[in-house]
């Protein structure tokens, strides 16, 4: 995953995206390949993909807090910020320090 996460961070959206999906092949309860994934799609545009990859990564793992920023992101991405807000203060309880 560190090669998709280089891909990412070189804005490399696409490569990114295939690379999280073969991790995700492989392990299909990767929550952090789906979380990365979903950044990815964000950062390329596609929020509605970006908000199934955050949804899932969050049903695997309830506690993660990241998932849920990213999630608000696209969500106020895509005009519903009710939800993004929602998104934001899951967040901040689960992880009021970060």
């Amino acid at each position: 995953m560190l090669q998709a996460e280089e891909m990412l961070d070189k804005g490399d959206y696409k490569g990114a995206i295939a690379t999280f999906t073969r991790a995700i092949e492989l392990d299909p309860e990767a929550v952090e390949a789906y979380n990365y994934r979903g950044t990815a799609k964000v950062k390329s545009g596609d929020n509605a993909g970006a908000i199934e990859d955050f949804t899932y990564a969050i049903e695997l793992d309830p506690n993660f807090a990241s998932p849920h920023v990213v999630r608000g992101d696209a969500y106020s991405g895509l005009g519903d910020k009710q939800r993004a807000i929602n998104d934001y203060d899951k967040a901040i309880e689960l992880d009021p320090n970060n």
